[in-house]
């Protein structure tokens, strides 16, 4: 398959995915809640009103699964927390990326997808503490 046709197809299912999120979104307007079957791969990408979600769905959201990791009570906030102790600024934030991909490695998105941000970070982070900001 050609580069061409590659991107056709790409674009073709995006009009297509963004028309069947549109047609849910029309559908929860009309109706005030989405389809009982939302094809799946047109779940919207936001979460709509959050006050009227359930309490699960809610949770689901700010605790979702990939990022329970840890058998117990122990969140991955506490690990961070724990983790990012002594740093701040750009090097906390940085640590806290590679350690969020490193941890979810797989469980979110696709594996290779993941370790490539871990890598990205680590060399965003190696470089700052290098040559310190970029903008100054």
């Amino acid at each position: 398959m050609s580069e061409n046709e590659k991107h056709s197809n790409y674009w073709r299912q995006s009009a297509s995915r963004n028309n069947s999120i549109r047609e849910a979104i029309d559908f929860k307007h009309d109706y005030g809640h989405y389809p009982d079957e939302l094809p799946s791969d047109c779940e919207p990408d936001f979460h709509g009103d959050f006050g009227d979600m359930s309490d699960e769905a809610q949770d689901a959201i700010i605790n979702p699964k990939h990022y329970q990791i840890m058998p117990g009570d122990i969140q991955y906030m506490d690990i961070m927390e724990h983790a990012l102790q002594g740093h701040d600024g750009p090097t906390a934030h940085l640590l806290g990326q590679i350690f969020k991909y490193s941890f979810r490695l797989g469980a979110k998105d696709d594996i290779v997808q993941d370790a490539k941000k871990i890598e990205w970070y680590a060399s965003r982070l190696r470089e700052y503490l290098e040559n310190g900001p970029k903008i100054k």
